[in-house]
């Protein structure tokens, strides 16, 4: 359902990991100097944020995207996909990168932009998400290193020492149609640091760096659920330096899906930090959540509250749709009440969001065998989220039936990797196979059966 669309020719580059930023439904690429195909000429109007930015190749597409290929390689061993992501995490830590602590946003014209004062802290998180999965994968101690460098210089940069959270922004900007100040107090840009890598990199970063990304990562957690979670609603606020970005039907990162991410971050985060009053928040507010926002009659996850606090009609975008696919799929492995919207949410998935012509998926759930005027790969759409919700749902879905998991590794030849984790879970590794790995020298093949997942 995914791969033709994410491994293609086209989506590769020319060369390799040059992944486009913006390509059509059919997977061809978008050139920045051609008029738009008639269909989506409109786009001009109403998606003025996409239009105005075709001409820019952002570095948390190809961050993305070599993201998706390794988790092919996690799926299925084929060292392809391994060889196109390691070509993509060259792209973002070679020429995507600015200074030691710092990436490009985007490149336009050839220029690495906007000044490194400008830059979110949402966007160099998400520099690291590919290179994190890839580390994950084969244990490159280079590419360890980097991401050990880079996360210092962005919590040393962005860090207000007063109130614990990360800026925004150092400096203020615009591009329209956003504009960004440093007083902006986002969710993302402390969420995203543990959604992107630092989640999946604590277990394998050694020694006091390691007890200080736990820390870190358990500080972080507590912030968010001290500055931007409302119990009552059961709801995270988006945005939270003004009043008015605290009410329901305003900022847009105040939705389902930020929530759901948030509650399953922290479910996460609390059962690695062994914090058992931050794990019974999560797991509270979280199976509340799944409940409050199923639409039974419909079977699919609403998108949004209205502005009395009451489920939209919607059903979800797609990314806020895999994220509360994924948190009831996780709390369901503590407690069967989550697994019973699954059913229905996946099946609403795969007919309603999934392209069965051209792979990929949509970003609204669109009826089956339409084909409407849509991009599948913009600024902000790739096949991250698509890809993370087939690997969890893999792996959930065995473990509720109580079926093992059979992953695959890059690790260094001859070498015993510690700890083999399934993804962001837990279970007992047992190592079936090894090969030899052509397309990565120096690493092997490792086939992982996993069993017992929590």
């Amino acid at each position: 359902d995914l791969l033709p669309y994410w491994s293609s020719p086209e989506a590769l580059g020319d060369p390799v990991g040059s992944y486009p930023t913006f390509r059509y439904p059919d997977g061809e690429p978008i050139e920045p100097d051609e008029l738009l195909r008639p269909e989506y000429r409109g786009m001009a109007e109403h998606s003025a944020w996409i239009a105005l930015r075709l001409d820019r190749s952002y570095t948390r597409m190809v961050s993305r995207q070599a993201y998706v290929l390794g988790v092919a390689y996690h799926l299925t061993g084929d060292g392809r996909y391994l060889a196109w992501a390691r070509a993509g995490v060259d792209r973002v830590l070679g020429e995507l990168a600015d200074g030691p602590g710092s990436f490009c946003s985007w490149v336009e014209l050839g220029e690495c932009l906007p000044a490194a004062p400008q830059r979110t802290a949402q966007d160099l998180a998400y520099a690291l998400l590919g290179p994190s999965f890839y580390a994950y994968l084969t244990r490159d101690a280079e590419v360890i290193a980097r991401l050990i460098e880079v996360r210092k210089a962005i919590f040393d940069a962005y860090r207000d020492e007063e109130t614990g959270l990360l800026r925004w922004v150092l400096e203020a900007s615009e591009d329209p149609p956003d504009r960004h100040s440093p007083e902006q107090v986002e969710i993302v840009a402390q969420l995203d640091q543990i959604n992107a890598y630092m989640l999946l990199m604590a277990p394998l970063v050694g020694g006091e760096e390691g007890g200080r990304w736990r820390a870190d990562l358990t500080a972080l957690s507590r912030r968010l659920l001290e500055r931007f979670y409302d119990a009552d609603r059961n709801v995270f606020w988006g945005r939270i330096d003004a009043p008015e970005f605290r009410r329901f039907g305003g900022h847009f990162h105040t939705d389902t899906g930020h929530t759901a991410k948030a509650l399953w971050m922290l479910s996460l985060v609390a059962r690695l930090a062994g914090d058992e009053e931050m794990a019974r928040i999560a797991r509270q507010g979280g199976l509340r959540l799944v409940d409050e926002v199923f639409r039974p009659d419909d079977g699919y996850w609403s998108g949004g509250w209205k502005a009395d606090g009451s489920p939209g009609e919607a059903a979800a975008m797609w990314w806020a749709y895999t994220e509360l696919d994924q948190l009831a799929a996780t709390l369901a492995l503590e407690d069967p009440r989550a697994a019973r919207h699954l059913q229905p949410a996946y099946e609403f998935w795969f007919s309603h969001f999934v392209d069965h012509r051209h792979a990929g998926t949509w970003p609204f759930a669109v009826p089956p065998g339409e084909r409407p005027p849509l991009l599948k790969a913009f600024l902000w759409k790739n096949g991250y989220h698509s890809a993370e919700h087939a690997l969890v749902g893999l792996i959930t879905a065995n473990a509720l039936r109580e079926q093992p998991v059979t992953l695959f590794f890059a690790p260094p030849t001859g070498s015993e990797p510690a700890p083999l984790r399934p993804y962001l879970f837990d279970g007992e590794a047992e190592v079936t196979r090894r090969l030899p790995l052509p397309r990565l020298p120096g690493h092997e093949r490792l086939t992982v059966r996993f069993t017992g997942v929590r």
